[in-house]
């Protein structure tokens, strides 16, 4: 058995006497380790002082075979982390969100409540069913409200069913928008069942969910994040 020292790190050694490479590389800082030859370190094996390493404890026969020198001289490469917490892409479903609630209140405090008390006060100025269609629009709009908000607060928790709220939100506003241009048809046989802004709305509702829907499901940060 000889005994070998790295020279950049001092790592002790032992190496047996079947090893015949002239020099490995160390473990720890993969420094040059000189084998010595096995008649010269016989020679001078009772002269040779332990020299600990950083750890203060020599390595002995770490990683070695017969015949095979040092095993494992490579440094290992640091496994990867896949990403967690409300960062990266995710931070974008937030301010979709906020912007989602922000939008609902606005279209129901200023769009909603004045068109009906509008309706309320001159009926006959507006299509027969007008009244009752509104108050079951504003119904709809409410409810959206409170999922987008409990939506948000599950995010904030990082609560394993946010993904599947947040889903089921982009698809529940698609077949709104199909619905609900269905339904004003029957009080409004005249007008289009699609004007540019329903096309518009739908467009834009529609690719948000083909983004965020297979965000959602293939996403390793959404994944590792949502899990309580």
């Amino acid at each position: 058995m000889r005994k070998a020292t790295c020279e950049k790190c001092g790592a002790v050694y032992k190496v047996p006497d079947s090893v015949t490479a002239k020099r490995v590389r160390c473990k720890k800082c993969s420094g040059v380790v000189s084998v010595p030859a096995l008649e010269l370190a016989e020679a001078a094996l009772e002269e040779i002082e332990d020299t600990p390493g950083p750890s203060d404890e020599p390595n002995e026969g770490v990683g070695l075979d017969p015949g095979k020198g040092l095993q494992g001289t490579r440094p290992r490469k640091q496994r990867r982390r896949h990403p967690v917490g409300l960062g990266g892409w995710l931070i974008l479903v937030f301010l979709h969100m906020i912007l989602a609630i922000v939008s609902l209140v606005i279209l129901i405090t200023y769009g909603y409540l004045p068109l009906m008390a509008d309706v309320a006060v001159s009926p006959n100025e507006y299509e027969p069913g007008l009244g009752p269609f509104l108050k079951f629009e504003l119904l709809i709009f409410l409810c959206f409200l409170i999922v987008e908000i409990a939506a948000l607060v599950f995010f904030y928790k990082k609560h394993r069913l946010f993904p599947k709220i947040y889903i089921g939100i982009r698809l529940a506003y698609i077949v709104w928008l199909l619905l609900n241009a269905g339904a004003y048809r029957l009080i409004a046989p005249d007008e289009p069942v699609f004007d540019s802004d329903t096309i518009g709305n739908l467009i834009q509702s529609s690719v948000a969910a083909v983004v965020w829907i297979s965000y959602m499901l293939h996403s390793k940060r959404v994944a590792n994040t949502f899990v309580n």
